[in-house]
């Protein structure tokens, strides 16, 4: 079921049972009052009637209709209903925002300005109708788990386009911090060291939660980014116009021949016609 009734005797209140949907309609009535925790997700809370107070991270607000706020995975949070409520709840996993359609490294510098980890948004006119809209189709027995995949997206590109760098930070910088941070220091260090065991030892985690973090935070392996990091800073050199022979030896290629088939094979072109493409 996606939707739900929620009463004094309810174990959970923004946590779904049933973990294989991304969106659950919930009603909640007024003198609710309980402290949980969410598990191996984050949710996206959108108020569309009501009014709730919410206290996590040793802040509490006061929230009502139209506004939205975040509770980040493994997060103990105390709520309780001021008046009856109705929400919809957007389950996520941090991954989906670490995909090349969300820019979070622009929003690193709003991250690190913004001290709140618990920052709620009033809802724009047009996100306020889209989760209207998912209200009504839970509230009217619409079953399709590809359906509220495709919402989920929705909601996400909708976030990215209508509001500030500064705002989606502050709604999502929780979920993000600890990715922005591993992406910083992978970046920093890779222009640093030769092989990939010593970016490992430089970030001073195990092998182990090295390339679980990469997966989850680069959506690829560290093979595969360093290869590509390796073939822009290659072609960056010979376009600036490095000769090739210093380009094999500053890259550790074996001999000119080598260079000139990784050339070919990422560029489809010898090393010497891609500095002479750049020269005309």
């Amino acid at each position: 079921m996606h939707s739900s009734l929620i009463g004094m005797d309810d174990v959970a209140l923004f946590e779904q049972r049933d973990h294989s949907h991304s969106w659950i309609r919930l009603i909640a009535f007024k003198g609710l009052s309980k402290e949980h925790q969410t598990a191996d997700c984050a949710v996206v809370v959108m108020v569309i009637d009501g009014r709730l107070r919410v206290t996590m991270n040793k802040c509490t607000r006061e929230l009502s209709e139209g506004e939205m706020f975040l509770i980040p995975y493994s997060t103990t949070y105390q709520a309780e209903i001021l008046e009856d409520t109705q929400v919809v709840i957007c389950r996520f996993t941090v991954d989906l925002l670490h995909s090349p359609d969300y820019p979070l490294d622009s929003l690193a510098p709003w991250c690190r300005k913004n001290d709140s980890l618990f920052a709620p948004l009033r809802m724009v006119p047009l996100l306020w109708n889209f989760s209207s809209f998912v209200h009504t189709c839970l509230g009217e027995g619409i079953d399709s788990r590809p359906f509220y995949e495709r919402k989920k997206l929705e909601f996400f590109d909708l976030l990215f386009a209508c509001y500030s760098k500064k705002e989606i930070a502050a709604l999502l910088c929780p979920v993000f911090r600890e990715g922005l941070v591993f992406r910083r220091q992978v970046i920093e260090y890779y222009q640093q060291v030769k092989t990939l065991d010593e970016l490992i030892e430089r970030t001073g985690q195990s092998r182990s939660a090295f390339y679980r973090n990469f997966a989850l935070y680069f959506a690829k392996s560290p093979y595969d980014w360093m290869l590509e990091q390796k073939a822009i800073r290659i072609r960056r050199d010979l376009m600036a116009g490095v000769p090739p022979k210093e380009v094999t030896y500053r890259y550790d290629f074996s001999s000119m021949s080598h260079l000139t088939q990784f050339c070919r094979k990422h560029f489809g072109m010898p090393p010497s016609q891609i500095s002479k493409n750049e020269a005309t």
